[in-house]
């Protein structure tokens, strides 16, 4: 049986990936904003709700148009954490790095689970 999409089908507005995450926390007397760096895409499979068979993003043929791109927990418009400050591909994956640069209760959670090391995914 092949599965369709209905021209009238509402495909979903953002994706959840699933990747390994780094946080990186300034010291006591710094002041500086706690940076990340994350493999946002490795190039397989993804099952995103909302599609009927599975999708790839062909990394070859990615434009990236903007480097400052918000970074969302569980990319939730309402749980704000920060932005990037560089995307790209790298060996087949790509690569966000950016700043917990938001004032949320979801940044803190994020910056205090990465001090207390937790994996983020």
């Amino acid at each position: 049986m092949t599965m369709t999409q209905s021209p009238t089908q509402q495909l979903p507005d953002q994706f959840s990936f699933i990747c390994p995450l780094s946080i990186e926390a300034a010291g006591d007397k710094e002041k500086t904003v706690p940076q990340f760096r994350m493999v946002a895409y490795t190039g397989g499979l993804m099952r995103i709700e909302g599609f009927p068979h599975p999708v790839v993003v062909d990394l070859e043929g990615l434009a990236i148009d903007r480097q400052d791109i918000p970074v969302r927990l569980d990319h939730s418009s309402r749980q704000g954490v920060g932005h990037t400050q560089r995307v790209a591909v790298e060996n087949g994956s790509l690569i966000a790095e950016g700043l917990v640069s938001r004032d949320t209760s979801w940044a803190r959670d994020v910056i205090r689970s990465g001090q207390n090391g937790f994996p983020w995914q």
